[in-house]
């Protein structure tokens, strides 16, 4: 049905119990998974 899943990550907690549904889903409909994490732009120019 669906090829891939795109899921968006925030590097929290949250991101863990979303992806026991998120492996479940995709293995029942043969997807792949893609994972999406947008950086703020102040945070993202002030990595060290």
């Amino acid at each position: 049905m669906y090829r891939r899943i795109l899921v968006p990550v925030e590097h929290s907690p949250a991101d863990e119990t979303i992806l026991a549904h998120v492996r479940l889903l995709a293995k029942r409909l043969g997807s792949a998974i893609v994972f999406l994490h947008v950086a703020d732009g102040w945070v993202a120019r002030n990595i060290k």
